[in-house]
């Protein structure tokens, strides 16, 4: 079944058709889409320890305060002085990490995301992450990119499952800082082990006062040590959720793609899979296409009011 074309694609690639993907969507009574466009040259992704099983031995995480700070001291210092981004400082259990606040552009103002980069990485990681984070802003969306926990050096990045929380705590001090700047609603967006802290997040009581989740190559929870329940986190959701991946994605989120989508949306809320053909973990080349299908089911699903409601209380 042919759903109506969406948006139109760059220059690379032809315009997109969605199609429903009723293997998947018939299980979860959620619409499954496979994006299509020609982007079959592109290299098939790295594997990396991100998208690898976990380390039998199981090396405990050791968050690096130090190699942090100099991290934050370092992007602060490149960052345009004329430019819009705006480094700030967040607290959460007794910790302070860095953030990027972006404003939003254009005269309507629809709220802000809170970014969470993958695992190791930082704010302006330049693919994935400084493309939503520079992107979003034109669609009325202010962004605030964050720093998560960075483990020491030589560290399993499995033994990232054992940071999740504090991920969490950062993710809700951020969603917190915002709407006390009067940015609201305000969603969660992450990318790979990012997203699983946004997911974790949006399952908390108050799902960290955000309004929906976008969820970019999330990773299976078996990727983790100790192992991250993204099935049962995906039932849970009270909140409208997006679920991104690449088909040349790591192994680790194209193999859990079909769980998600069967899990995804099983507790009454929104859920949506979207399936980029040819995309890899990074979006290598197609980052603005990525950021116009986030926008657009931003504008759709937070924009309608049910979840502007939930995020503006």
């Amino acid at each position: 079944m042919t759903a109506g074309p969406p948006h139109t694609a760059p220059v690379r690639s032809r315009a997109p058709q969605d199609v429903d993907r009723s293997a998947h969507a018939g299980r979860a009574g959620a619409a499954v889409l496979l994006l299509s466009s020609c982007l079959a040259a592109l290299p098939a992704p790295a594997q990396t320890a991100a998208g690898a099983a976990p380390a039998a031995s199981g090396t405990a995480a050791v968050p690096d305060a130090e190699r942090e700070r100099a991290l934050a001291q370092q992007i602060e210092s490149g960052l345009d002085a004329s430019g819009l981004t705006e480094a700030v400082r967040i607290a959460a259990a007794g910790t302070e990490f860095l953030g990027l606040f972006h404003p939003a552009g254009g005269r309507e103002k629809r709220g802000a995301a809170v970014i969470l980069p993958d695992v190791d990485r930082h704010p302006d990681w330049p693919t994935v992450v400084r493309p939503m984070r520079l992107g979003l802003p034109a669609g009325g969306w202010a962004t605030l990119s964050v720093q998560l926990p960075l483990l020491a050096r030589g560290t399993e990045r499995a033994a990232f499952g054992d940071s999740i929380a504090a991920g969490v705590e950062r993710a809700r001090a951020a969603v917190e800082y915002l709407r006390g700047r009067e940015h609201t609603p305000v969603v969660l967006i992450g990318h790979g082990l990012g997203a699983i802290v946004a997911l974790r997040c949006a399952t908390g009581a108050d799902a960290c006062g955000a309004a929906a989740a976008a969820l970019v190559s999330v990773p299976e929870g078996s990727v983790l040590d100790p192992p991250a329940e993204v099935a049962a986190w995906l039932q849970a959701l009270q909140l409208p959720v997006l679920d991104v991946y690449g088909s040349r994605d790591l192994d680790a989120v194209v193999r859990g793609g079909p769980r998600r989508a069967a899990a995804g949306g099983a507790g009454g809320a929104p859920f949506r899979q979207l399936i980029v053909e040819g995309a890899d973990h990074e979006f290598s080349g197609i980052e603005d296409l990525l950021v116009r299908y986030l926008r657009g089911w931003l504008d759709q699903v937070v924009g309608g009011g049910s979840a502007a409601a939930a995020g503006s209380g």
